[in-house]
């Protein structure tokens, strides 16, 4: 197992001490310089025991540290030590944390002036998260430093990878507070990296270009890598294989470098440089993640060791590519080119000083290449937007052109059209007249009809005295006659009122009306029909609407529901007329105990003209009739004329009910 670890071993400064001082605890400082008081194992030497490595400390044999270490490519153990005094009587509770998050094992002990050493704890990400006594975002430890004593520190760091690190010291009372300001950095680049991935994925997702796509792979990468490398996946996440962690933390490691330079290679044009610089990089893009993989399951030193040379070249390569497009005046180079260029620069030099090979590691040199990388991925952020709002214009000047040729074509259409329009105009006045005289016609003829049938029905009305002294057969067609009379008359009613709700649709009358009191007049009509009755609130219950329209279909409801009763059922009253109020609207139920609807008719009953067969109950023998089709039409026409609706429900426990739902 291997990995590059960008890392650090001081606090603050550049150079460290000489002496052997101890490092001098007091209450003035929250935090404490560890630099020029650290002392590492010397290389290649490595020690049985924490006893032995303390013995060899305090003998000399231990070498004193500048601001930085970088080793290299080891697996073995580094030690570390330094000496704490007490400035005070009193006892001391502190804090030493080792960085960064990504240390796979860490285990501190602390040692008194008697050389009795006590084991603080181990730490690190590839320790159970359940055995860390103290929780932090990198491996830390509480320590106790009696008051006046010199205590020593030691600790042995077991990584994979460049041997690096930083040690920094807190008092007990403040780590809390370091620990939540770095929590809120690590979340905000989080989510920077998450707008950022959202605002790439809304980029591809509309104009559909390839560059956008590896735009948002890389950012995926980025965050993903930031969340693995800064103990974020270790801490948040539950690994039941711990080395899983280093694995996925190489892996992203290698494709974010593999990302960065391929992105490189489109967003600056190296094809148009040379095509062989071109080939590079996309060769080096495919090679380098299968190199990852065998390094990563051969846990090969020397392997990760070529991976890491290969993409410090590659990257040497990027920044010199870069540098001859600002040359050759290449625009995207120019606008975003530094930005790039500073963020490679910074990550080569990174690079270097964690392998030992020349340049001071310190914490400047971390910061730096993470506040480059920042500033490039916002420059990104701009040349991507700019790349986008460039494609937008040639679009929009794409899409002028063909109007203006759509406009031509418009044009030659309008007047084609307009001569078209002038003749179905012509039609149109034609037909409406023949409608207008139509309904006029209708209209006419169906007052005229129901005078008549009027009479007839009062006619036949006034011989069933008579009914007793009349043959059988006799009484049968008058009977017959009597119900053709009532048909005729609520037929011509309905045209009457089909007529009067076309006028009104188009003229409403709308105001606020009690339904109560309306629903009282109509039933007024009904008062010697002892099978219709009424179950209405108390108070009035007021609407908008048309109170002649809403009379309309009030009476058709009811109508329709005797039509289909059963006459003499006294444990069945016929027709129930009831108000019910819900939120926001109230309905008007009109309810028989008829034969019902049957759920494959009830969109159906309220279409104009259709005239569903139901059982004529005053026919002996059970003859089927057919009404006009136009009652329950004109409710529903009605009802959306008021914005409500007209509803059919089952009526316990037979029949049916017609629902008028009207909004409050």
């Amino acid at each position: 197992m291997w990995r590059q670890l960008i890392l650090f071993l001081s606090l603050c400064g550049l150079g460290g001490a000489a002496g052997a001082q101890p490092l001098e605890v007091d209450a003035s400082s929250s935090s404490f310089e560890v630099s020029g008081h650290l002392s590492v194992s010397p290389l290649q030497t490595q020690f049985a025991s924490p006893e032995d490595a303390l013995s060899a400390y305090r003998s000399g044999q231990f070498e004193k540290l500048p601001a930085f270490m970088g080793r290299g490519m080891q697996k073995d153990a580094v030690w570390l030590a330094f000496d704490m005094h007490g400035a005070r009587t009193l006892d001391e509770s502190l804090v030493v944390q080792v960085g960064p998050a990504v240390l796979d094992h860490v285990a501190v002990w602390q040692a008194d002036a008697a050389g009795r050493l006590s084991l603080i704890g181990s730490a690190g990400d590839q320790a159970p998260l359940n055995q860390v006594a103290v929780p932090g975002f990198k491996p830390s430890f509480a320590l106790r430093l009696a008051g006046g004593a010199i205590n020593t520190v030691l600790l042995r760091i077991q990584t994979t990878g460049t041997n690096t690190a930083i040690v920094k010291l807190y008092r007990a009372e403040h780590f809390p507070s370091v620990q939540a300001t770095e929590g809120l950095l690590l979340g905000s680049a989080l989510t920077a990296y998450l707008i950022m991935g959202i605002v790439a994925l809304g980029m591809f997702w509309v104009l559909r270009e390839r560059i956008y796509l590896l735009w948002l792979v890389m950012i995926l990468v980025m965050a993903s890598y930031a969340f693995m490398s800064t103990g974020m996946g270790y801490r948040y996440l539950h690994w039941d294989d711990l080395s899983n962690i280093n694995k996925l933390t190489n892996a992203f490691l290698i494709a974010a470098f593999v990302t960065n330079l391929v992105f490189v290679n489109l967003l600056f044009n190296f094809k148009s440089l040379h095509r062989w610089l071109h080939r590079l990089f996309t060769s080096w893009a495919v090679l380098a993640p299968l190199l990852g993989i065998f390094g990563i399951l051969l846990s090969s030193p020397a392997l990760a060791a070529l991976i890491l040379s290969s993409l410090f070249l590659m990257t040497i390569v990027a920044v010199t590519g870069i540098v001859l497009q600002m040359v050759r005046r290449h625009p995207e180079s120019l606008r975003y080119g530094p930005f790039f260029v500073l963020y490679l620069a910074n990550v080569a030099a990174s690079m270097l000083a964690a392998n030992g090979m020349g340049l001071p590691l310190s914490e400047w040199t971390s910061s730096g290449a993470q506040v480059a990388g920042i500033c490039n991925l916002l420059s990104l952020q701009v040349a991507m937007f700019s790349r986008a709002m460039d494609t937008r214009r040639k679009h929009a000047q794409e899409r002028a052109r063909l109007l203006t040729q759509l406009t031509q074509q418009n044009q030659e259409l309008e007047a084609r059209v307009e001569h078209r329009t002038v003749s179905l105009s012509r039609a149109l006045h034609e037909v409406q007249q023949a409608a207008s005289a139509q309904r006029h016609l209708l209209s006419m003829a169906s007052h005229e009809f129901r005078t008549p049938a009027a009479w007839i029905k009062a006619s036949l009305d006034s011989m069933d005295i008579l009914k007793a002294q009349v043959p059988p057969e006799i009484a049968k067609r008058l009977t017959n006659m009597r119900q053709a009379s009532v048909r005729m008359i609520d037929l011509a009613n309905n045209l009457i009122n089909e007529d009067r709700l076309h006028e009104l649709s188009l003229k409403p009358h709308r105001a606020a009306l009690d339904l109560r009191q309306l629903a009282v007049e109509v039933m007024a009509r009904y008062s010697a029909n002892p099978e219709v009755v009424a179950n209405l609130p108390e108070g009035p219950l007021y609407v908008t609407g048309d109170p002649a329209l809403l009379a309309i279909a009030l009476h058709n409801l009811i109508d329709n529901a005797l039509r289909h009763g059963r006459p003499h059922e006294p444990e069945h009253q016929r027709v129930s007329v009831s108000l019910k109020v819900l939120p926001g609207q109230v309905e008007l139920q009109v309810a028989d105990n008829g034969p019902g609807i049957p759920e494959s008719q009830r969109e159906s009953v309220f279409e104009r003209y259709h005239a569903g067969p139901y059982r004529d109950f005053n026919d002996n023998e059970g003859k089927v009739s057919t009404s006009s089709g136009l009652g329950l039409s004109i409710v529903q026409d009605i009802a959306h004329a008021h914005g409500g609706q007209a509803l059919v429900c089952h009526n316990q426990p037979h029949g049916a009910m017609l629902v008028l739902s009207l909004p409050i």
